[in-house]
């Protein structure tokens, strides 16, 4: 899925996922491909995410990138997007 996380100032990460997993206020939501339209109130905590790397052959392996902290925002899912305001 396309994914998105954006401040008032500019884009922190922008890229392809197929997982994510969110400080949500009532504890943590992971979202994954396909995943179905939502909107979710983001408390403090960390933003992480996954997505595949194209090995040699038909061989892929997951890469797990560097978390980015928030203090809240908001998170919606549509159409294999997630976007994150922060």
């Amino acid at each position: 899925m396309k994914f998105l996380v954006i401040n008032a100032e500019r884009k922190l990460f922008e890229g392809v996922v197929f997982e994510a997993t969110l400080p949500g206020l009532d504890g943590e939501v992971t979202v994954l491909d396909d995943h179905e339209p939502m909107f979710l109130a983001l408390g403090k905590g960390l933003v992480r995410w996954r997505s595949r790397v194209q090995q040699t052959g038909a061989v892929q392996s997951l890469l797990t990138n560097k978390p980015i902290m928030i203090r809240k925002g908001l998170a919606r899912v549509r159409r294999n997007e997630l976007m994150i305001l922060v």
